[in-house]
């Protein structure tokens, strides 16, 4: 499989942005998002967004007193909730080819990286920019597809060989415990969700409760009743 160009990669999420996401999709991503927005510790932090979407989470932790960065390689995405980010005092980045965040160094508390890193050629590069600008005691949280099968098919016009749904990696625990370990974050949380019950809950009740109660059914189920979606978030800090 050919690895894309930044050019080609922009293009795809260029095109992803304005496809329209149904309800009971978004119920379940949801999920995931008060999943991670639940992992972050303190007030008042700078955090940023890699891969941010249509800036849902940053909108919320900014309404929550944080200082928010968002960051896509999509020109349209970002223009979608331009107006938005603006209200809320969001700072927008536009991604680089050299996966290059224009932040300076040790200044952000905070970085999210929500279904981002499977899409991404360079993990090492990644992690590394994200860990320089990070400060000592900075947080680090990633989701990533649990244990997906790439789908790879051929291009029937120019014969390239690709990925259905973008996936460049795949990812277990330990595959990604150590990506974390060998770039200087210790593993301080874990989370492998939704499951074929946690979903169910989630699809016919949203609150505070539930959202608890969806993280109890995760932890006991996701061995046994892993969905096709299925995600794995890990948390980590920096090590002193």
């Amino acid at each position: 499989m050919t690895e894309p160009t930044h050019e080609e990669l922009a293009r795809f999420y260029d095109h992803e942005a304005v496809r329209s996401i149904d309800a009971a999709t978004y119920r379940l991503m949801w999920y995931r998002f008060r999943v991670m927005m639940g992992m972050i510790e303190g007030r008042g932090r700078r955090i940023l967004e890699v891969g941010a979407g249509d800036g849902d989470v940053v909108v919320t932790l900014s309404e929550r007193g944080h200082t928010c960065y968002a960051m896509d390689i999509s020109e349209v995405r970002l223009a979608k909730y331009k107006e938005r980010a603006e209200a809320h005092r969001i700072t927008q980045l536009l991604g680089s080819e050299e996966d290059h965040i224009p932040l300076e160094d040790a200044s952000l508390d905070v970085v999210l990286c929500g279904e981002v890193m499977e899409h991404v050629p360079d993990n090492d590069r990644a992690f590394e920019e994200i860990r320089r600008v990070l400060r000592r005691v900075g947080q680090l949280i990633v989701s990533v597809p649990y244990r997906e099968s790439l789908k790879i098919a051929t291009c029937p016009n120019c014969g390239k060989k690709f990925e259905l749904n973008g996936y460049l990696h795949t990812y277990d625990l330990s595959s990604l415990r150590s990506l974390f370990g060998h770039h200087g974050f210790e593993v301080v949380q874990t989370h492998i969700g939704h499951t074929k019950v946690s979903r169910v809950v989630w699809s016919r009740w949203q609150s505070g409760l539930s959202l608890f109660l969806c993280r109890v059914l995760d932890g006991l189920t996701s061995r046994a009743y892993r969905a096709s979606d299925t995600w794995l978030m890990m948390k980590g800090v920096c090590k002193p």
